[in-house]
């Protein structure tokens, strides 16, 4: 954890966020003042627009282009859909660039990481260097880990 975020803050934020209802946003307490946060709020923080004024970002791939491009990545393990992608399928590269995504995102890696639908996105603009919204690949990824956390304990 950061030095600069007392682990207070952090203990605070996890037991007090929830979901807005009906919203893609989230609020919380920090030092015990309301937040509401989404999509568009997180892009601000993060100070991430497109590469290009006035050019919008890119849209991500469907999942049967997402699984054409693990191919392509020369993935050699079972794949049915992206929820079964497996990091230690991967070659060495891409498998330590997963790793490294998920260690930032989730905090950890394990000998079974898997990539979630946003992570394999991220690789995916990375690989083709594509203007995609990091921000809201990463708000998703992050709303994903809210909404189970109960599920982790």
């Amino acid at each position: 954890m950061s030095a600069d975020v007392p682990e207070i803050f952090m203990q605070q934020f996890w037991y007090s966020i929830k979901k807005v209802q009906g919203t893609d946003s989230y609020e919380f307490l920090l030092a015990n003042e309301k937040c509401v946060v989404n999509v568009d709020v997180f892009r601000t923080i993060l100070h991430i627009c497109p590469r290009v004024e006035g050019v919008n970002f890119t849209d991500v791939p469907d999942d049967d282009t997402t699984l054409a491009f693990l191919i392509k990545l020369g993935y050699k393990g079972p794949l049915y859909k992206h929820t079964n992608m497996l990091v230690d399928y991967m070659h060495q590269s891409w498998r330590t660039l997963a790793a490294i995504i998920n260690k930032c995102l989730f905090g950890k890696t394990t000998s079974n990481d898997k990539l979630c639908k946003s992570r394999i996105d991220i690789l995916w603009g990375m690989f083709y260097e594509e203007n995609v919204d990091y921000p809201e690949l990463i708000w998703e990824d992050l709303a994903i880990q809210i909404d189970h956390r109960k599920e982790k304990r």
